[in-house]
């Protein structure tokens, strides 16, 4: 056996250098555009290094307390059963107290200096000594596993809007503006970007979807570049296409009902509704969304991170915008005020509007600020909402309103909601929102979400409320917001979509 001789050589004394001399001069600052590039650089540096030891301090502080704990468990409950056997003090264990400096100790010098007995009296308790230390491993296994998940991740909640916005619109990782990595890291790191998003697009996800399992993925999407994928969209867009086909579908029209058939409720599948006259009178001839592919599009939804988040120019640049449940426009700073698309929820009309059965115009006015947008009506989800979809078209035409009613097609979101079960997302009913944005996968070449967020504090931990408007929450167990957001979290690592959080520039 050889030992490295080096080890062994006595030290020797070197004299160090001297420091260099420092000048009492301050140090010179860049003047101009470069001293906010130069100084941003070191702040986002430096708040980069503080999440990641923060996170890994947290982290290894985390599994060594969980370690210990299991380590002195397992120990005393591992010695305290099988271990005082008395038999003409044969053997003798003592279990005692674990503490940072001793995990076990033996009894007394005497018991620990005394004969270990009979190797009689050992096998016959040989067997209580397996099962105690079969139990002891097992719980310790489970114990640690479960410290281990719970521990945060390394990158806690980054900041979503202020200086990494700046770099890039939208999300706003930390990570947009760290130094370039090799290429071969670059291709390394899209490669697995493309295939979490695959399974988050797919639904590979655990049995018991938390909020602390979306943010492990939000901190995975961090490293992400982003890159709108033509190719990717064009999937989802044939996908959908073939199954659904929003441009043709999307919408009740004569075209595709024919007199005399029979309309199934989505909502209510053994409901049927008869195609009469009366109805093909209230619909138009052929769908509205003939003309698509539009080149920019933005779906605006009505969560609370849109509140003082100054997207409104952005989001009224687009060329074709989709709204959610006639949200009030007070917050154009935020939110816009272009709408092509307006969703309107039939309970929204008997809640606000009193169904529509006594004033009407106060709903004919509140339609009136968003300009002449089209307003969809699921009026054929469940059989009990029909009459006031069907006040609220006449309603608007009584009126002389720009804006026109149509329907949601009912064989259309059937056939949405069985694309995505196929696909593991098991809501009992899909969102408007996920519906929407569905559509506009056909519709659109571009695409940008705002304002989908299903969480009560912010990517800061500041407290939202759960509309920019108001904290008014929705029915629970009625959607699956989390579960729909991890798709949007897919469709943006894939570059079909580009979901926007925070602050816009």
């Amino acid at each position: 056996m050889t030992r490295d001789v080096g080890l062994l050589q006595p030290r020797t004394h070197q004299i160090a250098p001297p420091p260099p001399s420092r000048s009492l001069d301050p140090p010179r600052l860049p003047n101009g555009p470069e001293a906010g590039e130069a100084m941003g650089r070191t702040q986002l540096s430096a708040t980069r290094r503080s999440l990641d030891s923060r996170g890994r301090n947290r982290l290894d502080s985390g599994r060594k307390r969980g370690i210990f704990f299991v380590f002195c468990l397992g120990t005393g409950a591992g010695l305290s059963f099988p271990a005082r056997v008395t038999r003409r003090g044969s053997l003798l264990l003592q279990g005692t107290r674990c503490d940072r400096t001793t995990a076990w100790r033996w009894g007394t010098p005497a018991a620990a200096s005394a004969r270990m007995g009979p190797p009689r009296m050992l096998r016959k308790q040989s067997w209580a000594l397996v099962l105690a230390l079969g139990t002891t491993l097992t719980f310790s296994l489970s114990v640690l596993w479960r410290v281990q998940s719970r521990a945060p991740p390394l990158a806690e909640r980054a900041s979503f809007e202020g200086m990494a916005s700046a770099c890039e619109p939208g999300i706003g990782w930390l990570t947009a503006c760290a130094t370039k990595p090799s290429p071969e890291a670059r291709e390394m790191a899209a490669e697995q970007c493309q295939e979490l998003g695959q399974k988050l697009s797919r639904g590979v996800l655990p049995v018991r979807l938390d909020e602390a399992w979306i943010w492990r993925q939000l901190t995975l999407v961090q490293s992400c570049p982003w890159a709108h994928n033509a190719s990717a969209l064009g999937r989802y867009r044939e996908q959908l296409g073939r199954r659904c086909n929003a441009t043709a579908r999307l919408v009740l029209t004569r075209d595709n009902t024919p007199l005399g058939s029979r309309i199934v409720y989505d909502g209510q599948r053994a409901k049927k509704y008869v195609v009469k006259e009366e109805l093909l009178e209230m619909l138009p001839q052929g769908s509205p969304f003939q003309d698509t592919p539009y080149e920019c599009c933005a779906v605006v939804g009505s969560g609370g991170i849109l509140r003082n988040s100054s997207c409104g120019p952005e989001i009224d640049r687009a060329q074709f915008v989709i709204r959610f449940n006639l949200p009030p426009m007070d917050f154009a700073e935020d939110v816009g005020t272009k709408s092509s698309v307006i969703t309107v929820n039939p309970s929204i009309l008997d809640s606000r509007f009193r169904g529509l059965s006594w004033r009407r115009r106060p709903f004919a006015e509140a339609v009136g600020t968003y300009g002449a947008p089209l307003l969809l009506i699921p009026a054929f989800s469940f059989a009990g909402i029909s009459a006031v979809s069907f006040q609220a078209l006449y309603t608007l035409e009584d009126f002389g309103s720009p804006a026109r009613a149509l329907f949601m097609n009912p064989e259309y979101l059937a056939r949405l909601d069985g694309h995505w079960r196929l696909r593991g997302l098991r809501a009992n009913r899909l969102s408007s929102g996920f519906m929407l944005v569905n559509a506009a996968l056909e519709m659109c070449r571009h695409l940008t979400l705002y304002g989908f967020w299903p969480f009560p504090d912010d990517p800061e931990g500041r407290p939202l409320p759960h509309h920019y408007f108001d904290n008014q929450p929705p029915k629970p167990g009625f959607h699956a917001m989390p579960e729909e957001f991890t798709r949007y979290l897919g469709l943006h690592l894939q570059g079909a979509l580009w979901l926007h959080l925070g602050r816009c520039r």
